[in-house]
């Protein structure tokens, strides 16, 4: 079996886009925590002064050849990408405790009405305002309505938890009642997106496979909460090597399964890194888990953060009337 390869300056070429992403993610990072932001938006920014906000228009030709020296680039840029999001929402898994009980389910309930059905329901107003604008040719109403208040209500579980690491607190309760909220907000506007999405292609709904994507997403987030209240750790990490191979299986394995349903990536990777720190205990667990995540912030998540950035372009698709 022969794969294709890149070329040697093709790989050059990659190499010195991904140093680029991590430099510029790097310095503006550090500068906005330097006046007590959040390193996050620098790591995004970052990125925006790489792209159409800033150096791809001031010297475009020096940007092109970094970032689009052979056609598929961006398909090698978007892998970094989607490596960023699945360990990031993994990380993020194994330090979250997903409890929804009789405790904390009037909190997670209100919070749940607060973000999610009520800016849904202040949306519906202004939907007129920007359907003309912002319709598509397939033109279908209740899917651009869908999609618009979708868009007013989501929540961004990755720069979430990039604040809550940043911040120190994602092993709080504060942190796990956001990100348990998220989580749930998530799988609501994922099925509605999949519906929207559905109408638009078909012109109708299909009444069986939305039914499938509902109890699959939800039966998923259900499993994983009684896991936590049920399950105890089954295996004590003795080597690190073997705990990292069995994690990244998991992760790409399962990402890969759930996808075929309709399950987001970001929520799969989620649900595997909770599903691993239930299932794996010791001294030497915790410690593999730290040495990935200083692994994973100091690479994978900026250059994530980064791409972010660069695909925004407040020069030709920000309107200030609109904002």
């Amino acid at each position: 079996m022969k794969l294709l390869t890149l070329t040697e300056n093709q790989i050059i070429s990659t190499f010195i886009a991904l140093a680029l992403l991590l430099l510029f993610s790097c310095i503006f990072g550090t500068l906005i925590e330097k006046i007590k932001g959040p390193r996050v938006v620098g790591e995004i920014l970052g990125g925006m002064i790489l792209g159409g906000s800033c150096l791809f228009i001031l010297i475009p030709d020096a940007m092109g050849k970094i970032f689009f020296a052979y056609p598929e680039e961006g398909q090698v840029l978007n892998i970094f990408y989607q490596l960023g999001l699945v360990f990031l929402m993994f990380l993020s898994g194994r330090s979250t405790e997903i409890k929804v009980d009789s405790r904390n389910i009037k909190t997670v309930a209100l919070v749940f009405v607060g973000a999610t059905v009520i800016p849904m329901l202040l949306a519906i107003p202004f939907i007129g305002f920007f359907k003309s604008s912002f319709i598509g040719t397939a033109g279908n109403e209740l899917s651009f309505s869908l999609v618009f208040c979708i868009g007013v209500a989501i929540t961004s579980i990755p720069v979430i938890s990039k604040i809550f690491f940043d911040m120190g607190i994602m092993k709080t309760k504060f942190a796990s009642t956001i990100l348990t909220v998220a989580t749930f907000q998530d799988l609501c506007l994922w099925i509605l997106l999949n519906i929207a999405t559905k109408v638009t292609a078909s012109g109708k709904i299909g009444l069986g496979q939305m039914l499938l994507i509902v109890a699959a997403t939800l039966g998923v987030f259900v499993l994983i909460t009684v896991i936590s209240r049920k399950a105890k750790p089954i295996l004590a990490v003795t080597d690190t090597k073997r705990f990292y191979t069995v994690c990244f299986v998991m992760l790409l394995l399962v990402c890969g399964l759930l996808s075929m349903i309709g399950i987001n990536i970001m929520y799969s990777a989620f649900i595997v890194g909770y599903v691993t720190k239930v299932l794996f205990s010791g001294e030497k667990t915790e410690q593999a888990a730290g040495a990935l995540k200083d692994m994973v912030f100091s690479f994978f998540v900026p250059i994530y953060f980064a791409l972010v950035g660069i695909r925004l372009n407040v020069i030709h698709d920000f309107s200030l009337g609109r904002f």
